[in-house]
């Protein structure tokens, strides 16, 4: 075990479209996890991850932008993969529960992962963010460019 996200493994493989999601502990959305991957991509393999964070990034009242981003991969080989990157983050338009539950735990989405034991409430939070997170990004793939041509090329060849 290398790092966190469980993408090096898929990276050796060279795939061409890996999807991660990352719940790490991450208050001030350092991308620790994402960082540890591109480095040890980049040393032991040859592999540059090209990744857009900026909107994923908290602003000044602790909200980001978007939930996602999608990256590129480039292979040693010169190949070109794509990596979307589903990050923990709240952009102000989540249901009222998750707003309660924030509203009493300001630390979530990041609360610490040393006690695995998850109240209900804790539990349902996180998934429902997970859901709200994956709805919006499926619900509308152009919104995240290159996705949109994965989606289509993967349609056409099923019905073709």
């Amino acid at each position: 075990h290398l790092e966190n996200l469980g993408i090096y493994p898929l990276l050796k493989r060279q795939c061409k479209f890996i999807i991660a999601v990352d719940g790490e502990a991450d208050p001030h959305m350092g991308f620790n996890g994402l960082v540890t991957l591109m480095r040890f991509a980049r040393i032991d393999m040859g592999i540059e991850l090209v990744m857009d964070l900026e909107n994923l990034r908290k602003s000044e009242g602790g909200l980001s932008k978007t939930h996602s981003t999608l990256g590129e991969i480039r292979y040693a080989n010169g190949e070109i993969g794509h990596l979307l990157y589903i990050k923990l983050s709240v952009t102000g338009d989540e249901s009222e529960y998750i707003r309660s539950y924030r509203a009493s735990h300001p630390e979530y989405p990041h609360q610490s992962t040393a006690d695995q034991f998850f109240s209900e409430n804790q539990f349902e939070a996180y998934r429902a963010l997970g859901e709200h997170a994956c709805e919006g990004l499926m619900g509308d793939p152009e919104s995240i460019g290159p996705f949109a041509g994965i989606t289509k090329r993967s349609t056409s060849a099923e019905t073709g």
